[in-house]
């Protein structure tokens, strides 16, 4: 299959309500010029632009920055949870810190391809006003952008790949279930649990006991 561009219409298709307002308003509160001075300083000093597309999904939206030397890397903010006006900066650098390790395994494991992550913030009172990972750009679109419809004479194509990854990420196995806390020195990971599931699973008990 040929990339034929990004078709990130996700925004722009929400209806009004709670969502898009969020976006919206996120939108205007990144510092924007501060994001693009950052990164510059992370890739030698060259100056780099904000593309138009706007990704989104329901905790992140991702903005394309494409370098004076046309490299093109992604930043992927965090929005602020619905209904709330901060975030849990322990919980949130956790979380990140996770993300970032089982990135990490994934490519050392792997053939699939992965984003190199260049950096990162966690706090939202960082210059940029939002917590932000910066990483390469892949050229491709999510499945809500493309109304979760593959086009017939590319579907066998699509689920052969979407095997062969599959395939991939059961070879990818650790000890226990959970998250990757951190990288060892020799290789090893260490492991802790998956927020807010042991919680879940206790309330899950207690209703059946009830029952």
């Amino acid at each position: 299959m040929v990339f034929s561009g990004y078709q990130w219409t996700y925004l722009t298709s929400l209806a009004p309500g709670s969502f898009r307002t969020r976006a919206e308003l996120f939108l205007t509160a990144v510092d924007w010029p501060s994001l693009l001075k950052y990164v510059a300083e992370k890739h030698c000093g060259i100056d780099c632009m904000r593309l138009p597309d706007i990704g989104l999904g329901y905790n992140h939206m991702v903005r394309i920055l494409e370098f004076a030397d046309n490299v093109r890397w992604v930043a992927r903010l965090r929005m602020p949870p619905l209904g709330k006006s901060e975030y849990d900066q322990s919980a949130l650098k956790i979380a990140m810190g996770c993300e970032i390790n089982a990135s990490s395994l994934v490519q050392r494991k792997t053939s699939i391809p992965i984003p190199q992550i260049h950096a990162f913030e966690v706090s939202s009172d960082c210059s940029v006003k939002a917590p932000f990972m910066v990483m390469d750009c892949l050229e491709g679109n999510v499945g809500m952008d493309l109304d979760i419809k593959i086009p017939i004479e590319y579907k066998e194509d699509f689920f052969k790949n979407l095997a062969k990854v599959h395939v991939q990420l059961s070879g990818v196995q650790l000890p226990r279930i959970g998250t990757v806390l951190s990288i060892n020195e020799d290789g090893t990971y260490l492991q802790g649990p998956i927020p807010g599931l042991v919680g879940r699973i206790l309330q899950q008990m207690r209703r059946e006991d009830i029952a």
